[in-house]
């Protein structure tokens, strides 16, 4: 290695003296990238096509998801056993797949379902019934394909999921 990729250093620290090695690994993204100011408009378009040409088929598989997850928790509901783990599992592939193809209500809601969710081995009764509420728009997101932020009426249904959720700012 360079002198310039390594250095010795120590400290001290009462009355101790401890010796450690610092590597700086050479960064050669740039070389691999190049050096240009930005993407290459040509490459940019043919991802862009590619993600047009799986679109269609990416929406049936979000739609599949929301399914899944509604007929997951009807399941846990007729048996009375809750396993919010796999419940946070599929809320938390939706909200990142949502995003990516301009739900971006739905990934809203499977954020705000993954935060109730998160680290939770049971769910109470009112927990039960949030999960309810946001299974319930999910499915009204996909039934009209509402794109975007959902405006007005989108926004606020989302604020209100989330306050159930999440204590308010204050």
């Amino acid at each position: 290695m360079s002198e310039n990729s390594k250095s010795r250093k120590s400290t001290e620290s009462g009355g101790t003296s401890a010796k450690f090695e610092e590597i700086n690994p050479p960064n050669t993204l740039r070389a691999k990238v190049g050096s240009g100011s930005g993407m290459n408009p040509a490459f940019l378009k043919r991802a862009e096509a590619a993600i047009e040409e799986i679109r269609d088929d990416f929406e049936a598989h979000l739609f599949e998801e929301v399914d899944r997850i509604a007929d997951l928790f009807s399941e846990m509901t007729s048996s009375g056993v809750f396993e919010p783990r796999k419940l946070y599992l599929i809320a938390h592939e939706l909200r990142g797949e949502a995003g990516s193809f301009d739900y971006k209500l739905l990934s809203q809601f499977g954020d705000t379902l993954c935060a109730l969710l998160d680290d939770k081995t049971d769910l109470s009764s009112r927990e039960i019934e949030i999960v309810d509420s946001h299974i319930d728009a999910m499915r009204a997101v996909v039934r009209r394909k509402v794109k975007g932020d959902g405006g007005t009426v989108g926004q606020e249904l989302a604020e209100g999921l989330q306050s159930m959720v999440l204590p308010p700012n204050g």
